[in-house]
């Protein structure tokens, strides 16, 4: 059975969670969190764990879209959107 590109994204961005140690947020970490109300982020670890997903799908977020990824469903979509193969 093969996983399906969102998933692979949401696992993708799990890990990342994990290297910016940022275990509590990977424990609470579903499509609807939202970074600061459900996952206790603040705005410096928003920028980096976004800037992360830049870096690992190679898209780029322009300062104007930014303040609408609020959860991890949003940051999925978008990767997705903007990345037709999604390589992890």
């Amino acid at each position: 059975m093969s996983i399906s590109p969102r998933d692979e994204v949401f696992s993708a961005l799990r890990e990342e969670l994990e290297d910016m140690n940022k275990l509590a947020a990977v424990q609470l970490m579903t499509e609807n969190a939202h970074f600061t109300h459900d996952m206790g982020l603040d705005s410096l670890d928003i920028v980096e764990f976004v800037a992360r997903a830049e870096l690992r799908y190679r898209v780029h977020v322009p300062d104007d879209d930014f303040p609408g990824l609020d959860t991890v469903g949003k940051v999925i979509d978008y990767v997705l959107a903007r990345k037709a193969d999604v390589q992890v």
